[in-house]
């Protein structure tokens, strides 16, 4: 009898030694943005809000202390890089994949492979990959990444979208007598047509990520000839970010890629025109301090589908709409060759929200199995559903037509431009453009554009600084360039 009671005694002290120690860990998380603005609550971040409280759920649920470090997003990349090879990120980063940080660097990641054929502890399915509205040979991927490897997981949309649109204020397009342009031919009008009764079209910032997100339709538009040399040299079919730097630097050695090729000069010659036609006078040093679109200093505005939340405020005296950047079609240019516009956004099933890492270091300290288990919970199917209702795009699966969802005639408008065309692989961008880290073509642009240079010496320049970056990137890599296939016959 003694030794029973004692077995139960030692049982319960054991049991309660657990519920402390669980209780006592504490997971530290670097996470996107600033922390505080999710905590207080109706943030213009959805996305990352609303995996904070899960987060905060899940730390409840479990008895453990989570302590969240904020990440500003300027120079969050070189920042995360300089962390993972120093040993000093916490237990689990916020972060999407980008070869800015893992060339190099994915031994310093916990491979997630292994993890994904077992049982995810708060999902439905039987294995953990099941649990992801997003294919993972696609989604959350990068080019340093293997292929069938996953490092990377996160919250989704069920829904393909295109991430980035222009954003339109409606009210003035039909006081101004204009529609929705379809083409870039179209879209110079209706900016003529604004300039002409004194209202500015359209904004950029050149000193952020807009300057970026008007270049990459127009290059991936244009650049497409390029792209089907470089694929079936290499022997890859045409999928979204097919091309990756190492084919970039077999382009450039090769005068495939190349400061005086046609197509280069020209997508260079169209942005100026757009530029000069559309966008706000100070594009190079706007007023960082309000949005123009929202105040309404400017007709358009090129943003992404997080917007659709940061513009759903009281502030907005005005309806919107979007469309995506139109295609450039002859008329605009005999260069021109696409039939559809080639855009940003997800074909894998599902549009990426949130995307979260652990460290090496995270094994190391003994958080490896807390670390996984958040990242179950986060990305469990109900978990990810409560996720996905505070989310401003509805989550539609991709086999369920849009206009089941969509029948509100002003949501319609407002989010016609996320959903048409639809992104496909034929839609999305095939990762060709500009490789350098520091955006030389946009740099460069900037002094053409000013009148300090002519197209051709902007050009005679960029050929310059791509020949070094890939010189320079051929040794960094360690590429065999012996086993680089030959150059197309020109």
């Amino acid at each position: 009898m003694r030794k029973s009671v004692f077995l139960i005694g030692l049982l319960v002290l054991l049991l309660s030694v657990g519920v402390v120690s669980a209780q006592e860990q504490t997971l530290t998380i670097s996470f996107w943005g600033n922390v505080e603005a999710y905590e207080q609550g109706g943030s213009d971040n959805a996305a990352w809000e609303a995996a904070y409280n899960l987060i905060n759920d899940w730390a409840e649920l479990r008895g453990v202390q989570v302590e969240f470090i904020s990440q500003p997003i300027d120079g969050i990349y070189d920042r995360i890089r300089t962390q993972l090879i120093s040993d000093t990120l916490p237990d689990v980063v916020a972060m999407y994949p980008s070869n800015s940080f893992l060339t190099g660097n994915l031994d310093l990641l916990v491979n997630l492979t292994p993890y994904m054929s077992q049982p995810n502890p708060y999902g439905a399915f039987a294995t953990w990959s099941e649990e992801f509205w997003y294919d993972q040979s696609v989604g959350l991927r990068d080019t340093a990444i293997p292929a069938g490897e996953v490092y990377f997981v996160g919250n989704s949309l069920a829904s393909n979208i295109g991430q980035l649109v222009i954003f339109y204020n409606a009210d003035v397009f039909a006081a101004a007598g204009v529609e929705r342009p379809e083409t870039f031919e179209e879209l110079l009008g209706v900016c003529d047509t604004l300039k002409a009764q004194d209202i500015v079209p359209m904004f950029n910032d050149g000193t952020g990520p807009f300057f970026g997100w008007y270049a990459l339709p127009m290059i991936e538009g244009m650049f497409a000839p390029l792209t089907d040399q470089i694929l079936p040299a290499w022997g890859v079919e045409d999928a979204p970010f097919a091309v990756t730097s190492e084919m970039h630097a077999w382009a450039i050695q090769n005068g495939i890629l190349s400061g005086t090729n046609e197509y280069v000069l020209e997508t260079a010659r169209l942005m100026n025109e757009l530029a000069n036609r559309c966008w706000n006078t100070d594009w190079q040093a706007p007023d960082t301090s309000v949005d123009y679109f929202l105040t309404q200093r400017t007709a358009m505005t090129h943003q992404g589908f997080w917007a659709v939340g940061m513009y759903d405020t009281p502030e907005r005296g005005f309806e919107y709409g979007t469309f995506a950047f139109p295609l450039i079609t002859q008329e605009s240019s005999s260069l021109a060759t696409l039939p559809v516009v080639r855009r940003w956004g997800g074909v894998e099933g599902g549009e990426i929200g949130n995307s979260f890492f652990i460290p090496k270091t995270t094994e190391a300290n003994g958080k490896l199995e807390l670390a996984i288990d958040l990242l179950q919970y986060l990305t469990a199917r109900s978990t990810n559903d409560q996720w996905c209702d505070l989310q401003p795009m509805p989550c539609v699966p991709a086999d369920q037509p849009i206009t089941e969802v969509l029948t509100d005639p002003v949501e319609q408008q407002q989010l016609y431009g996320f959903y048409n065309p639809p992104m496909s692989n034929d839609t999305a961008i095939r990762g060709i453009g500009d490789p350098t880290p520091d955006g030389v073509f946009l740099r460069l642009f900037t002094t053409y554009n000013s009148g300090s240079v002519t197209l051709e010496e902007f050009g005679a320049q960029l050929q310059v600084e791509w020949e070094r970056w890939a010189e320079r990137a051929i040794v960094d890599n360690g590429w065999d360039t012996s086993s680089w296939p030959a150059a197309p016959a020109s």
